[in-house]
This record gives C-alpha cells, sequence and structure tokens, in this order.
C-alpha cells in the first residue's frame, strides 16, 4: 500500500478532514494533501506522528527478498490455464482406463493447479492412485514398468507395499499405452473435488489446492507466496 492510500485510511478511520488531522498532528492542510496525493513523502517521524494522531501505527517486519519465487507467481498467474491437447487426450484416456479398473484416482500437481485455473507449466499429466489390489491390476494389466536403484523391477506389483510401489514409480516419467505421465501411488487421496472439463465427459478427479501444496513442496512455496501477495493487496 502507497504512503498516501495509507494516510487516507488513517485519516478515514479517525473520521478526520485533512484539515483536522494536520491541527492534530501539528503540520499544515497543504502539508497533508501534498502527502495523501504521492507529490511529496513523507519522512518516518511525520508518518509515525500522522498516524498516532489517529490513533494508528504501523509494523514493519523484514522478510526474506523472493524475487526468484514472485516471477514464478508472475509466470502462474499469466499463463494460459488451458491444457495441451495433447495432454488432455493423454488424460482422458487415463481417466477413463482407471474409472473402468474401479481405481480411486485423481488429478495431482501442476496439473491440478491448472484444472483449477492457474496457468502451472504442465509438461507430463500428473495422477495420484490409491495403490490397493484394483491399483495394482491396473498397474499389471496396462504393463506398467517400475524403475529402482537396480534397475528394471522385477516383482510383481502385488508383491510390493507402498514405499516399493513409489521407489518403483519414482522415475520423472515412463511410457504407457495410455500416454506418458507421471503416477504418485497413495493409501489414501486427500481432498480433491470433481471439476467439469471440455475434454471428458464425465468431471474428473482433482486434488484440491491445499492438497496439491502439501504434497507437492515445489508448489507450496509459490502458493504461499500467492497468498502473501493477495493478503497484502490494497
Amino acid at each position: 500500500m502507497h504512503v498516501g492510500d495509507l494516510l487516507r485510511e488513517a485519516r478515514a478511520r479517525a473520521g478526520f478532514t485533512q484539515r483536522l488531522l494536520a491541527k492534530a498532528a501539528g503540520t499544515s492542510q497543504p502539508a497533508v494533501a501534498a502527502w495523501e496525493s504521492g507529490r511529496v513523502s513523507p519522512t518516518v517521524q511525520t508518518l509515525d506522528r500522522l498516524l498516532a494522531a489517529c490513533g494508528l501505527q504501523v509494523r514493519v517486519a523484514l522478510e526474506q527478498l523472493l524475487a526468484e519465487v514472485d516471477a514464478r507467481v508472475d509466470a502462474l498467474l499469466a499463463a494460459d490455464a488451458e491444457l495441451d491437447s495433447s495432454l488432455t487426450s493423454d488424460l482422458s484416456q487415463l481417466g477413463g482406463s482407471l474409472r473402468a479398473a474401479g481405481v480411486t484416482w485423481a488429478v495431482d500437481g501442476g496439473c491440478a493447479l491448472r484444472l483449477h485455473g492457474l496457468g502451472a507449466t504442465v509438461t507430463v499429466p500428473e495422477v495420484v492412485f490409491r495403490f490397493d489390489d484394483e491399483g495394482r491390476a491396473w498397474l499389471s494389466r496396462n504393463g506398467v514398468r517400475g524403475f529402482t536403484a537396480r534397475g528394471p523391477l522385477q516383482q510383481s506389483w502385488f508383491a510390493l507395499d507402498l514405499a516399493g510401489a513409489a521407489e518403483a514409480l519414482q522415475s520423472e516419467t515412463f511410457g504407457l499405452m495410455l500416454g506418458r505421465l507421471r503416477l504418485r501411488p497413495v493409501d489414501a487421496l486427500p481432498p480433491t473435488v470433481d471439476l467439469a472439463v471440455g475434454w471428458s465427459d464425465e468431471p474428473v478427479p482433482v486434488l484440491t489446492v491445499d492438497a496439491v501444496e502439501q504434497g507437492n513442496p515445489q508448489h507450496a512455496e509459490v502458493l504461499a507466496r500467492l497468498r502473501q501477495r493477495r493478503s497484502l493487496t490494497p
């Protein structure tokens, strides 16, 4: 908030005219008008005196310089929120396959943010799914090949626990008959919402923004900064 806006708000809250504020603060009405218009900036001491006359004060706190994060926030807000047709095709096929197999799933990560209307950069659809018997059967039936630090996964998906499945699916992307995807197995899905999209005949389950933030540190920093910036907007 600019100093002039701050002064006008303080004066309005105190019920003062410019002349009354000037009298209470020991200055002149033309000086108050100049400060409120932005033509002249008051010193810190003068600003404190003006606000004190209104029964108010400003608390100043230092925060880390976040230029890099702000640039990512700006990109998030400026980008087109529509997904590329190749990504929507992959997601549409994937959703149909998971739905038919009875797998509990939802769109995750940057892809979820994009569907919520935030223009997050998305190159690969991200999906979180419940790693239960239906999830294991779907992975096996679609020939999903997991990879570990020792090389390609040799075990059946039914022989793995959640930690083993997460390790096997941690490679950045992998090819499926359904397209290029990133999958994350979980015991239970975080909160989701069903969103209607033009490329799917049925609503698409999508993680809430809060759930995306909790599970994706790379997005959490940007979302936290976005909320902070919005809270500072007058």
